[in-house]
């Protein structure tokens, strides 16, 4: 195993407690990907090709916008 100059100055920060703005930034992005999915069971969830439906977004918008006059 190999332990270079960068290896013993993250243990020497960690050990004096000096935390930089990257160290945040890995710490937060390590807590979010260690979380679960959030899928709620018993639903029919959209695919991504229905989310990215631009034409469907648009006919949406304009019902919604036919019916508002009304």
């Amino acid at each position: 195993m190999r332990f270079g100059l960068s290896d013993a100055m993250y243990w020497l920060k960690r050990i004096l407690g000096i935390h930089s703005e990257r160290d945040e930034y890995d710490r937060a992005m390590r807590r979010y990907l260690a979380r679960k999915p959030f899928l709620i069971s018993g639903i029919e969830h959209l695919t991504r090709e229905e989310i990215h439906d631009r034409a469907l977004a648009r006919a949406d918008a304009n019902s919604a916008h036919l019916n508002s006059k009304l």
